[in-house]
């Protein structure tokens, strides 16, 4: 169990996407769509706050499942859930982080902050950080590529 002193680690990283903001909330909140961001995984969810959500997949080459709770859903600003996976110890609500995708107009883009709090470990932080930061450059990429002239 967890000593209330010890440090608690966050992320946050961010990206503009020359996409509406509709479109990049339409991204986060369709299961399919987004589990392609999260390394092709199968995530389960019907975005309701209160409700579940899942990611099933692989990650460098081992399988996990992943589960949290939707906390909150504005569209098309704010969509936040728990996230809780093995290696963050047992699964009760403080090894539990919070995720945070904050979406705001740019122009005629979208400003995308994602926030990862109540990291148990820095070793986790340090490992998360750069996957946090590919996952935003493949959600951009998918949503310029779409908007591409054919």
């Amino acid at each position: 169990m967890r000593k209330p002193q010890e440090p608690r680690y966050s992320i946050e990283v961010h990206t503009t996407i020359q996409a509406p903001i509709r479109e990049a909330w339409a991204l986060l909140v369709d299961p399919a769509r987004l589990g392609q961001l999260f390394w092709d995984s199968t995530v389960e969810s019907d975005f309701v706050a209160g409700h579940r959500i899942v990611w099933k997949g692989t990650w460098e080459g081992k399988p996990f499942e992943d589960k949290g709770t939707i906390r909150r859903v504005e569209p098309p600003k704010v969509l936040q859930c728990t996230h809780w996976t093995p290696s963050s110890g047992p699964d009760v609500e403080e090894n539990h982080s919070l995720l945070t995708w904050s979406l705001s107009e740019a122009g005629a883009g979208t400003r995308v902050t994602f926030q990862h709090e109540n990291i148990p470990t820095l070793q986790m932080k340090e490992h998360s950080e750069p996957m946090w930061k590919m996952l935003l450059e493949r959600m951009k990429e998918t949503l310029e590529k779409a908007r591409q002239p054919r």
